[in-house]
This record gives structure tokens, C-alpha cells and sequence, in this order.
């Protein structure tokens, strides 16, 4: 899955706490928002005047508001991928179990969360035959 289309597949799904999520999808929008808060951050420390300092903490919250629920939910649905309870984000308050998810596979085959989703994934056709 190339990147805008994992945060695009985020997005859409933003409501969606059901079925499964692959690895990319979760990893690329976990690195593209990630990579917004420390440009965020950034601004936020450049900023020279109180003024422009208000204007990026609001901007950080409108930043929160938009990506706290399909962060959420892709977090949800990749617990279900690895064959987890969703409610499980719930207690993922320990910071390694995010990186957990980056490294463990999908369950192979159907799990009670639904098809593994790189199952409906076509083979790569462009370069000819598979190896």
C-alpha cells in the first residue's frame, strides 16, 4: 500500500472500529502524523511572538481534533489484525505496545474480526509474473 493511499484508507474508515487494518496502513498514517506533530512542535518553538504562539497551540488543537479518532480506530482495527481485542487500546498504555504493531504480522486466514486484508490485495502485475 503506497502512503497517500494508507492515510486516504484512514481517513475514509475514521468511524470504522470493525474488521482489520495491514501493517502499512497503520504505519504509514502513524509516521504521517507523526510527522505533522513534530513540524507542530517546531513551529510552535520558532514562533517569536506570543501572538504567533497562540495561533499554533490552536493550530495543535484542531491537530488533535481531526486525528485523535482514526488514529483510533486504525489502532483498533490492527489490534483486531493481530488477533486482539479492540478494547485492548484501552489499556495500551504502556508506549512499546504502539511499536508492537509496526513488527507483528497479520493472522493468516480469516479471524473472528474478519478476512485478512491482504488477502484481497492483487499481485503486482507490472513487473511481470510473481517469483
Amino acid at each position: 500500500m503506497k502512503p497517500w493511499e494508507a492515510v486516504i484508507h484512514v481517513f475514509k474508515n475514521s468511524f470504522n472500529f470493525s474488521g482489520r487494518a495491514r501493517r502499512s496502513e497503520y504505519c504509514w498514517f502513524t509516521l504521517f502524523i507523526t510527522a505533522l506533530f513534530i513540524l507542530l512542535m517546531y513551529l510552535t518553538d520558532q514562533a517569536d511572538t506570543r501572538k504567533m504562539r497562540d495561533f499554533y497551540d490552536a493550530l495543535f488543537l484542531i491537530y488533535l481534533a481531526v486525528f485523535a479518532l482514526p488514529f483510533l480506530s486504525v489502532f483498533v482495527r490492527r489490534l483486531h489484525d493481530v488477533g486482539l481485542p479492540g478494547w485492548r487500546a484501552s489499556r495500551a498504555a504502556k508506549f512499546f505496545f504502539f511499536f508492537i504493531l509496526f513488527f507483528e504480522d497479520s493472522q493468516p486466514g480469516k479471524n473472528k474480526y474478519g478476512p485478512n486484508p491482504k488477502a484481497n490485495e492483487k499481485p503486482n502485475t507490472y513487473y511481470g509474473s510473481r517469483l
